[in-house]
C-alpha cells in the first residue's frame, strides 16, 4: 500500500460535477467542440498612465512577442498586436495583419497608434478603458496543457515574465482569468494538505500527552495513524482517483476523527488495569467491553461518509468512498494493534492513570449531574429558546456561491478580479449560441439585425462586458471594404454582403489561421456564438440576470421555429454545478439522518432511544444553521458538507453514553441512578474526545480557502454545542421519558464487573 501511496497524483481537471447526460452540460460540450474553449484565456490587466509612452509601448511589444514563444501559449493579444482587415483590391480579398506592423520610432507615432486604436469600434471598451490608463493583455493557453500537470509551471513562467515587465516600466499588474485561478488553486492544494497534516499530528500529539502523560500513549497511536494515512493515500491511488482539495482533506480528517479510538481504548485500558491490576486481563476487558461500541461508533461515521458515494457527483463519490474505507481501516488498525502493542509494554504507572482522577473534569461533571438532576426544566427552556431562534435564523439562509468564493477578500487574486470588473466588466466567460437551423442562415440580414439588437441590449447590463459575434466581423469587413473608415462600421446591405463574403472566401485560410472566423461561426454558417464576459456577481444574482437575458432573447428571436438560442459558457455551467452539488449534498444529508436513525434503533431496539438520540444531535445542527443564517454565511457545498460530517461524529458520544446507561439498567439500577452513573463513567471520555475533535477541526482555519475555513470553524462549533447537548439534554430526556432497559436482544451489550 505504501507503493500505491507514492503514486497518488494531484488532479488538474475541473471536477466533473454535472452528470454527462445533463442537457445543458451536453450542449456546453457541443459548444466547446464547435467553437473551442471559452475558459482558456489568461487575462492580465495593465494599469499605468504611460501605456503609450514610447519606451513602455516598445517594452510591451517585446513582452508580447516573447510570450508568443512560451510553452503552452497559443495566441497573445495586446495593444501592440491588434489585428485588422485590409482590403486587397487587386486580389479581391481581405488581408489580415497588425494594426501597427512596425514599432513606432517617435512619441508622435506612438500617439497616432493610440488614436487609431481609440477610433476602432471593434476594440472600443474591449481592450482599453475609457481613459486609456488600463488595458488587457490576453494570453490564450493550449487547452491540453491546461488539463495537465504542466499548467502551474506554464502560468508561473508567464506571470514571472509579465511581473518583470511591470517592475521595469512601473506598470501595475493584475492577473485574472480562469486559467490563473485554476493554477493558483492547484498550486495551493499540496501546500495546504501538508500544513493540515502537520497541524493534525501536532494537535494529536499534544492532546494525547496532556491526557495520558505517557510517551507510549503518544508514540504508538501516532504510528498507527501514520499507517492509516499511508493506507488512505494508497487507496486513492489504488482506486484510480486523483488528489483534489476535497479528497486531500481526508488524511488530516482521518487523523482527527480516528484519534478518539485511541483515547477510548487507552482510557479504558488504564481504568481496567487500575481495577484488576492485571495487564492482560485489562486488555481483554477493553476489547470485550468497548470493542463493539467503538465498532458501531466508527461504523456510524463511515455510514455518514458513505452516503456521499450514492450521489451523482463524482468528487463526492470519491470523497465518500475513501473517507468511509479510511475510517474503518483506522478502526481495525486501532482495535488490533493498540491492545497488541500495550500487551508487550510495561503496565501503566500511577502517573499514567492520574488522568482518571482529573479534578477539574470531575468538578465539571458534578455540575452537569446536579443540573440534570435538579434543573431539567431550565435545560428544556434554554434548549427550546435556542432552537426556536435558530429556526428563525434558518429561514435567513441563502444558497449562494461565487467563482472565487473560497478566496479571502484581501487576497491579491480577489482584488485583481475586482479591478478587472470595474474597468472591463469582468473576466468570467459568458456565451450565447444562435442556431439558424439552416446552413448559410447567418448570411440573412434579418438574422444579423436580431443578433445586433441583442448585443445592443446586452450592453445595457452593467454586469456584462462588450460582446463579440459574427455581426462584428461583418461590420469590420464593411469598414475595411470602405478603407477602414470608422464611420462605415455597420452591417452591410444585402448587395454589400455578397461582395464581402466573396472577399472573405478568398481569405478564409488567413482568417482561420488567426482563429477569427472559425472561433465565431461554424463551418456551415448555421451557428454563431455571442461571446462576452460577466462579473462574478454570485449565483443568486446570476440566475436573475440569466432570466432577464433569456427573456430579452425570446423577445428578439420571437420565431423559435426559425432560430434556436442557448445561453451557455463556463460561468453558467459552474453555477449549475454548484447548485447540483448543494442539492446532492442535501439529499445525502437526509440519507445520513435516516440511516443513522435506523442504526440507532437496530443497536438499542427502542423507538424512544432512537428519537432522543437523533434529537440530541439534530439540535446542534439547527443552532449552527441559525448562526449561519444570522451571520450571512451562505449555503454552499462546503457548508452543507459540514452538517453530515458533524452529525456522524457527534452521535458517537450518544452511543457511548446510551450503551453505558443500558448496562447500568441491566445491573438493576433505577433510571436516575443509571443516568448519574453513566455520566460519571462516560462523561470524562466524552469531554476528552470532544475537545480533541474540536482542536483537530479548528486547524483548518489555517487554510487560505474559505470553504476549508468554514469546515473547521463550523464543525468545531457544532461539536462544542453537541458536547453540551449530549451531557445535558440527552440525560435529561432519558429521565423525563423514563427510558427503560429493553429486554429484547440488542447488539451493544457490555457485561458488568462481576463477569470477570
Amino acid at each position: 500500500m505504501t507503493w500505491f501511496a507514492t503514486r497518488t497524483e494531484l488532479s488538474h481537471d475541473f471536477a466533473k460535477v454535472i452528470p454527462a447526460d445533463d442537457p445543458e452540460y451536453k450542449a456546453y460540450l457541443s459548444f466547446k467542440q464547435e467553437f473551442g474553449e471559452d475558459g482558456n484565456v489568461l487575462i492580465i490587466g495593465l494599469e499605468s498612465p504611460n501605456l503609450f509612452r514610447k519606451d513602455v509601448y516598445k517594452s510591451l511589444y517585446v513582452l508580447t512577442e516573447d510570450l508568443k514563444s512560451f510553452e503552452g501559449v497559443d495566441q497573445v493579444l495586446s495593444i501592440t498586436h491588434l489585428y485588422q482587415l485590409e482590403k486587397n483590391e487587386s486580389l479581391k480579398r481581405f488581408d489580415f495583419g497588425l494594426m501597427a506592423p512596425v514599432l513606432p520610432v517617435t512619441q508622435e507615432e506612438t500617439n497616432l497608434i493610440r488614436k487609431k486604436i481609440f477610433s476602432q469600434p471593434l476594440y472600443r471598451h474591449l481592450i482599453l478603458d475609457a481613459e486609456g490608463n488600463a488595458t488587457i493583455l490576453a494570453v490564450t493557453l493550449n487547452r491540453y496543457k491546461l488539463d495537465s500537470q504542466d499548467k502551474i509551471r506554464i502560468v508561473k513562467n508567464i506571470t514571472e515574465r509579465i511581473n518583470r515587465f511591470g517592475f521595469k516600466n512601473k506598470v501595475k499588474i493584475h492577473f485574472s482569468g480562469l486559467p490563473y485561478i485554476r493554477a493558483y488553486t492547484s498550486e495551493k492544494i499540496p501546500k495546504e494538505l501538508t500544513i493540515f497534516l502537520l497541524l493534525a499530528v501536532v494537535v494529536t500529539t499534544l492532546s494525547l500527552y496532556l491526557f495520558f502523560r505517557s510517551f507510549s500513549a503518544v508514540i504508538f497511536p501516532l504510528i498507527l495513524l501514520g499507517i492509516g494515512i499511508v493506507w488512505t493515500m494508497g487507496l486513492i491511488a489504488l482506486l484510480g482517483f486523483k488528489m483534489t482539495l476535497l479528497t486531500g482533506l481526508i488524511p488530516p480528517l482521518i487523523v482527527v476523527i480516528s484519534i478518539p479510538n485511541s483515547v477510548y481504548l487507552i482510557s479504558k485500558y488504564h481504568s481496567e488495569y487500575r481495577r484488576c491490576k492485571n495487564k492482560i486481563k485489562a486488555l481483554v476487558n477493553v476489547i470485550h467491553k468497548i470493542g463493539i461500541v467503538t465498532l458501531m461508533i466508527n461504523a456510524n461515521t463511515a455510514v455518514g461518509f458513505l452516503t456521499l458515494y450514492f450521489t451523482e457527483v463524482v468528487p463526492l463519490q470519491e470523497f465518500g468512498l475513501i473517507a468511509c474505507l479510511a475510517t474503518m481501516i483506522t478502526y481495525v488498525i486501532s482495535i488490533v494493534l493498540i491492545p497488541g502493542v500495550f500487551s508487550l509494554l510495561p503496565p501503566p504507572s500511577e502517573k499514567n492513570t492520574q488522568h482518571l482522577d482529573g479534578k477539574f473534569i470531575r468538578q465539571f461533571i458534578s455540575i452537569i449531574k446536579n443540573t440534570v438532576r435538579h434543573k431539567r426544566t431550565s435545560i428544556y427552556i434554554l434548549t427550546g429558546l435556542a432552537t426556536g431562534i435558530s429556526i428563525w435564523g434558518l429561514f435567513q439562509l441563502k444558497a449562494i456561491t461565487y467563482m472565487v468564493d473560497d478566496l479571502p477578500k484581501e487576497d491579491q487574486i480577489y482584488t485583481d478580479l475586482r479591478f478587472m470588473e470595474s474597468h472591463f466588466k469582468g473576466v468570467m466567460p459568458f456565451e450565447i449560441i444562435v442556431d439558424t437551423k439552416k446552413n448559410g442562415g447567418l448570411r440573412k440580414t434579418q438574422i444579423l439585425r436580431k443578433i445586433e439588437q441583442l448585443q445592443e441590449k446586452l450592453e445595457t447590463y452593467p454586469e456584462i462586458s462588450k460582446t463579440r459575434s459574427v455581426v462584428d466581423l461583418f461590420k469590420t469587413a464593411r469598414m475595411a471594404f470602405y478603407g477602414n473608415n470608422p464611420e462605415e462600421f455597420s452591417l452591410p446591405s444585402r448587395d454589400e454582403m455578397n461582395f464581402i463574403l466573396s472577399y472573405y472566401r478568398r481569405q478564409t485560410g488567413g482568417v482561420r489561421k488567426k482563429n477569427i472566423m472559425s472561433a465565431i461561426v461554424d463551418t456551415t454558417f448555421r451557428k454563431t456564438r455571442i461571446s462576452g464576459n460577466i462579473k462574478d456577481i454570485g449565483s443568486i444574482e446570476m440566475k436573475i440576470l440569466m432570466t432577464k437575458v433569456e427573456k430579452d432573447i425570446a423577445e428578439i428571436f420571437d420565431k423559435p421555429e426559425e432560430t434556436e438560442t442557448l445561453v451557455t459558457g463556463t460561468t453558467k455551467i459552474f453555477i449549475k454545478a454548484n447548485d447540483y452539488l448543494v442539492s446532492n449534498l442535501f439529499w445525502s444529508l437526509i440519507a445520513t439522518f435516516l440511516l443513522i436513525a435506523a442504526q440507532m434503533y437496530w443497536l438499542f431496539k427502542s423507538w424512544k432511544v432512537m428519537v432522543v438520540s437523533m434529537l440530541a444531535n439534530l439540535i446542534p445542527l439547527i443552532i449552527i444553521g441559525g448562526i449561519m443564517g444570522f451571520s450571512g454565511i451562505p449555503l454552499k457545498p462546503s457548508t452543507v458538507l459540514i452538517f453530515g460530517i458533524a452529525f456522524g461524529i457527534a452521535i458517537d458520544n450518544t452511543i457511548h453514553y446510551l450503551a453505558k446507561y443500558r448496562q447500568d439498567r441491566k445491573m438493576g439500577l433505577n433510571v436516575m441512578d443509571s443516568v448519574m452513573l453513566s455520566l460519571d463513567e462516560t462523561g470524562q471520555g466524552i469531554i476528552y474526545t470532544s475537545l480533541i475533535l474540536l482542536c483537530g477541526f479548528i486547524i483548518f482555519v489555517a487554510s487560505s480557502f474559505g470553504s476549508t475555513v468554514a469546515l473547521g470553524v463550523l464543525t468545531s462549533l457544532t461539536l462544542f454545542i453537541a458536547l453540551f447537548s449530549n451531557l445535558l439534554f440527552l440525560p435529561a430526556m432519558v429521565i423525563t421519558l423514563n427510558i427503560q432497559e429493553n429486554s429484547s436482544e440488542v447488539l451493544i451489550d457490555e457485561y458488568n464487573e462481576n463477569d470477570d
